[in-house]
């Protein structure tokens, strides 16, 4: 059951990836050329894949890391008739990483697959200018909506600090000053920013303001945790993120 919390939280919300993993083994099926990652997670330096839906065509592609990994169980509530997959590109999200061109081919190589959806760690991975805009570049040309995020904040505790049991003399601890993200933000927004605006057919939507007002950065969203650690979101973060991009990209279910 998604959003369980210990009854004695302060905030409802699940802290942890249980739900996640419990997506994972239950929509576990292998997809295209690629191997089924190994939970929670596999070292080797191959894309992994999973897909939604067996024997069908894949339509909604989902490409990047973890972060692009907890849009997944969003997509697959938002979109229960479609094929959802999520690739592991085991590196950047963009083409400085040779992983990317080898998935970008296969992408290139399913007619089914309509609208890619690039996300990652960015401040962590790096990015590269030249290698997104080109990766932009192929998947339009190849006939694909690409929808590319910019990232959701990371915080300097975890969950727990925010949901702390209702007994506790500790104050919880949701917030952080914008200003944190913002630092992080300067090292990629930009390049995914001019990537999206001169590669025209690019959605552009900057999730980060679903967890920000002008000054703070929050783990919290009318009351309930929306964060599983310091910055993946859970799986009401998934569910928020996943129906916001599917509203500002105007995905037809």
């Amino acid at each position: 059951n998604p959003g369980r919390a210990s009854t004695d939280q302060l905030y409802a919300g699940e802290i942890g990836f249980a739900s996640l993993e419990s997506t994972l083994l239950e929509y576990r099926n292998a997809c295209g050329p690629f191997p089924i990652p190994a939970l929670p997670g596999q070292s080797e330096e191959r894309i992994t894949c999973l897909q939604s839906q067996p024997d069908v065509g894949i339509e909604l592609a989902i490409i990047g890391d973890s972060h692009a990994l907890a849009l997944y169980p969003g997509f697959i509530r938002e979109f229960p008739e479609n094929n959802v997959a999520w690739f592991d590109t085991k590196g950047a999200t963009d083409l400085s990483n040779p992983n990317m061109k080898s998935l970008l081919a296969f992408i290139d190589s399913q007619p089914s697959i309509k609208v890619v959806v690039l996300s990652a760690f960015w401040a962590l991975r790096g990015i590269d200018a030249q290698g997104i805009k080109g990766a932009l570049d192929l998947l339009v040309a190849n006939g694909k909506v690409p929808i590319i995020t910019d990232d959701v904040p990371s915080f300097e505790f975890g969950p727990e600090r925010c949901a702390i049991s209702k007994d506790s003399a500790l104050q919880p601890l949701c917030d952080q000053d914008r200003a944190l993200f913002e630092a992080e933000r300067a090292k990629y927004g930009p390049i995914i920013f001019e990537a999206a605006v001169k590669t025209p057919g690019t959605i552009f939507i900057r999730t980060s303001d679903l967890f920000c007002t002008e000054t703070k950065c929050s783990m919290l969203r009318e009351s309930v945790i929306q964060f599983a650690d310091k910055d993946h979101v859970n799986f009401e973060g998934s569910d928020l993120l996943t129906s916001e991009i599917a509203d500002q990209a105007n995905l037809e279910k």
